[in-house]
């Protein structure tokens, strides 16, 4: 006779339906009371475990409206890609664009800052929102110098990479990026865009990106849904040393 917990056995049962794709993302899977039906429990088993479900991200718990099937997260390497969309296309997702502004602007002050502007320098600025498989993901701004990249906004930044316009049309390659990467709370207008709560916390990624004379070509930032998103970090040990 097996000996394990009732609540353990619903909970490998419900993985499986979720992992097999019976419960796809998005699902909204029975209340306590028809869990309690269908396995024979009582209603404080079926809610242990809906709660283990929960707390391994495999399914979102809203107060009123029930338990759904979690969205799969995007992992995403900070090493190898300039771009997020880059990293994504590479992992098999569909990426789109939809451009929410581009305009002729005075710089930002970290703006300013990274592309190392003159008092009265205008930057072309650049903000897009990237989908993934349809859902918004990620709420770009990149600023560019204006003098050096003339006429930018001729461009159509939904169909066309900003870095392949600025390798292919001004003969700029970017080689080196240094980036930053932080907690937020969004603003109203933020969530928004990205479909989520006000106070649903995202990761704010800041770049500045440099070309092959190490000179700023761009300054951007990103806003990363945080429920849709984890990084991946791979660290390698220094093998000049031993180990102790």
């Amino acid at each position: 006779m097996s000996s394990e917990p009732n609540y353990k056995r619903i909970v490998r049962l419900l993985e499986a339906k979720i992992q097999s794709g019976d419960y796809p993302p998005g699902h909204r899977l029975p209340p306590e009371r028809e869990l309690c039906e269908l396995f024979g429990v009582s209603r404080i088993t079926a809610r242990q475990a809906l709660a283990e479900l929960a707390q391994r991200k495999l399914v979102v718990r809203n107060q009123g409206q029930g338990t759904f099937v979690a969205k799969s997260r995007i992992e995403s390497s900070l090493l190898g890609f300039f771009s997020i969309s880059e990293a994504l296309k590479a992992d098999g997702k569909l990426v789109s664009t939809r451009v929410i502004s581009a305009e002729l602007t005075a710089p930002a002050a970290d703006e300013a800052v990274a592309l190392q502007s003159a008092g009265n320098a205008r930057v072309f600025r650049l903000t897009r929102l990237r989908f993934v498989d349809g859902e918004p993901y990620a709420l770009e701004t990149s600023a560019m110098a204006a003098e050096r990249f003339p006429n930018l906004g001729r461009f159509d930044f939904g169909a066309r990479s900003l870095y392949d316009v600025l390798a292919r049309e001004y003969g700029t390659q970017l080689v080196r990026a240094r980036e930053t990467l932080a907690p937020v709370m969004l603003t109203a207008e933020q969530a928004e865009l990205l479909q989520v709560r006000i106070d649903q916390p995202a990761l704010r990624l800041s770049r500045t990106t440099y070309d092959r004379d190490n000179v700023a070509a761009e300054a951007a930032m990103a806003l990363i849904r945080g429920d849709r998103c984890q990084l991946l970090f791979e660290l390698w040990a220094d093998q000049r040393s031993s180990a102790g």
